[in-house]
């Protein structure tokens, strides 16, 4: 009985070794962060074939579609690395 009347005064009584373990201060800061405009840019649409396409077109508009797909799939990346930096996950 007399442990259980410790244990509640010292919760009662706000002890600093609790509660430093318990509540943690939030870190506000005033830094400007800067974001660089072309994660604002949307990604270009892909090229499309022509009526008849030859094979060759074919294989020039796959590399183009590959790459412009890349270029689009890096920024999403980076967008989303940055906003799960910003939101601390």
């Amino acid at each position: 009985m007399s442990k259980l009347l410790i244990i509640l005064a010292i919760f009662l009584s706000g002890c600093s070794t609790v509660t430093e373990f318990m509540c943690k201060d939030i870190l506000v800061t005033e830094e400007k962060i800067v974001i660089d405009s072309r994660y604002y840019e949307e990604c270009q649409p892909l090229n499309t074939l022509g009526v008849n396409p030859t094979f060759s077109d074919v294989l020039l508009n796959t590399v183009e579609n590959a790459e412009i797909y890349n270029i689009c799939s890096s920024k999403q990346r980076d967008s989303i690395l940055l906003l799960k930096r910003f939101t601390n996950r």
